[in-house]
C-alpha cells in the first residue's frame, strides 16, 4: 500500500508540457525549381518527399527533395517518365522506397502504372519493364481497361488503385508483378458522389480500407471473411470526417501514418486550404491545419492539395503540397503520450 502512495505522489510532479498538437515546421518554396503546380506527394521510409506536377506545357519528371528538414534542401529528379499535363500523376512509396507512379492519359487504353526502385530506375519485374498499361480492372467478370488516378499501398504486397472514369472503382493489384487480383467494386455508386478516390490506406487490424473523394473521408469495412483478394466482399462504407467539396473534379490527396493510426486527408479546396488530420482509433479527434490562417501566417497553405506523413529523427511530420503556390508546408507533431513531453514541476 505505501509503494502505491508513493507512485502516486511521484504523479504530482508530472504536468503535460503540451496536447497532442501540429505545430508549422517550414515552408519550402519549390516554385522556381519545377515545372507546373504541384500535384502528387508521398514520402519515403528514410524521409526523402517525391512529387509530381500538372498544368502548363510539356513532359515531366518525377520530382525529389531528399532532405526536407535540412538547412538548404534542394529539388532534384528523381525520375523521368515525360509524362504529359494531366491530374492523374499519383505516387506512392512502398516500405522498401520503391515508387509507384500512376498516370491517367486521359486514354485507358495508354493510361499505365510504373514501379521504380530507390534509384529511379524502372523495376523490370513489374509488368512489362517496370510498366502495366494498359491497366485492366475486374469488372463483375469482365476485364477492362481503365484509367488510374492514385494507388495506396496495403498489406505488404498490394496495392489498392482508384480509377477516373464514368464509374468509379477500386481493384487490387499485386505489387510485385502488377497483376490484377479479384474483382473490382464501384464505390461511385455508394457513396454517391462521382469523383476519383484519393489516399487510400488500408488497416490491417481493423480489415478497414480508408480513402477521401472530394474532401469526404470514408473507410469501407468488409463482410464475414472479406480479403484484399475480392475486394467485392467490402460493402460496408461510412462517412466518417470532412464535407464535400462542391467543385469540379478535385485533386485532393491523403495519406496514413500506420504507427499512429492518423489519417490526412485535404477538406478544403477553398483558399486558404485546409487539412484535416483524424485519429482513426477515435474519429471524433480531428484536427483541422491551415484553418483561419492568412498569407505571411505561418502555416498558412492557400489552396492545399496532397499531403504525405513522414519522419525524420524518429519525430513525426506531415508535408503538405500548397499546389499553386509552389510551396510544400512542413507540420510536426507533438505526442503528449510520450514521457518525452511531461516535465517535472517544482
Amino acid at each position: 500500500m505505501k509503494k502505491l502512495l508513493a507512485l502516486a505522489a511521484a504523479s504530482t510532479l508530472l504536468s503535460s508540457a503540451a496536447m497532442a498538437e501540429w505545430s508549422h515546421e517550414v515552408t519550402l518554396e519549390v516554385g522556381d525549381d519545377i515545372n507546373g503546380a504541384l500535384k502528387s506527394i508521398a514520402a519515403a521510409p528514410d524521409g526523402t518527399l517525391y512529387f509530381t506536377t500538372y498544368f502548363g506545357s510539356g513532359p515531366r519528371p518525377i520530382y525529389m527533395l531528399e532532405d526536407p528538414l535540412g538547412a538548404s534542401p534542394v529539388v532534384g529528379v528523381f525520375a523521368d517518365p515525360e509524362y504529359g499535363s494531366t491530374n492523374g500523376s499519383g505516387l506512392t512509396v512502398d516500405p522498401d522506397g520503391n515508387v509507384f507512379f500512376t498516370h491517367d492519359t486521359n486514354d485507358a487504353a495508354t493510361s499505365y502504372i510504373q514501379k521504380y526502385d530507390s534509384n529511379g530506375v524502372l523495376v523490370p519485374g513489374f509488368g512489362t519493364n517496370g510498366t502495366v498499361s494498359p491497366v485492366v480492372f475486374n469488372v463483375d467478370g469482365t476485364p477492362t481497361n481503365h484509367r488510374p488516378r492514385e494507388s495506396g499501398w496495403a498489406a505488404g504486397d498490394r496495392l489498392i488503385v482508384s480509377n477516373f472514369a464514368a464509374d468509379r472503382l477500386l481493384h487490387v493489384f499485386d505489387a510485385e508483378t502488377g497483376a490484377p487480383i479479384g474483382e473490382a467494386i464501384d464505390f461511385g455508386a455508394e457513396i454517391g458522389i462521382t469523383d476519383a478516390m484519393h489516399g487510400m490506406a488500408y488497416d490491417p487490424v481493423a480489415n478497414v480500407i480508408v480513402g477521401v473523394v472530394r474532401g469526404t473521408a470514408w473507410t469501407i469495412s468488409d463482410g464475414v471473411g472479406a480479403t484484399l483478394d475480392d475486394l467485392t466482399d467490402y460493402d460496408q462504407f461510412t462517412q466518417f470526417a470532412g464535407e464535400e467539396w462542391p467543385g469540379g473534379n478535385s485533386n485532393m490527396g491523403a495519406d496514413w501514418d500506420e504507427a499512429t493510426g492518423l489519417y490526412a486527408f485535404t477538406s478544403s479546396k477553398e483558399s486558404p486550404g485546409t487539412v484535416t488530420v483524424v485519429d482513426l482509433a477515435d474519429t471524433a479527434d480531428q484536427t483541422v491545419l491551415g484553418e483561419g490562417l492568412e498569407e505571411g501566417d505561418p502555416g498558412f497553405l492557400g489552396t492545399s492539395g496532397d499531403s504525405t506523413f513522414f519522419r525524420s529523427g524518429g519525430d513525426l511530420y506531415l508535408a503538405v503540397n500548397s499546389e499553386n503556390r509552389g510551396e510544400i508546408v512542413v507540420f510536426s507533431y507533438t505526442d503528449p503520450t510520450s514521457v518525452d513531453d511531461w516535465t517535472i514541476m517544482h
